[in-house]
């Protein structure tokens, strides 16, 4: 009686288990798709062709695209990556490094001031795709 009432206890844990999980996936497809469908009005925007929305596009630099620097104060260097407070908007970034530049980039302390190079747009959540180029002292 008893080893039955586990399994049957076992049973439901595992059912709720695996219907929590599928519903979380099916959160993050509605949230991707509302991020479609918004950048799909931004491109309906632009081409409508707003030459001021085409210049403050170009004058930020955090397109997702965007190459540009950053140049703040070092607040944590865990070897893979480092944390960045920024001198101009006081926003911390954080810098994935690969094997390299972890490496290379090691003797780097929290406090010191660098200039950090990128690609591919500032990291943020919802960009994990930039890439480190170079990291300078900052003069």
């Amino acid at each position: 009686m008893k080893q039955k009432l586990f399994i049957i206890a076992a049973i439901l844990v595992f059912t709720v288990s695996a219907a929590a999980c599928s519903a979380k996936n099916e959160g993050s497809a509605s949230t991707a798709a509302a991020k479609t469908e918004t950048t799909a009005d931004a491109d309906r925007t632009n081409d409508a062709g707003t030459a001021e929305a085409d210049a403050a596009d170009l004058s930020t630099g955090d397109s997702q695209e965007g190459e540009g620097t950053v140049t703040g104060v070092v607040e944590e260097n865990k070897g893979f990556m480092i944390t960045v407070v920024a001198d101009d908007d006081e926003e911390a970034y954080v810098f994935t490094l690969d094997e390299t530049q972890s490496e290379k980039y090691k003797d780097i302390k929290s406090g010191e001031k660098i200039t950090v190079s990128y690609t591919n747009g500032l990291p943020t959540p919802d960009n994990l795709d930039t890439i480190v180029t170079d990291i300078q002292p900052a003069k």
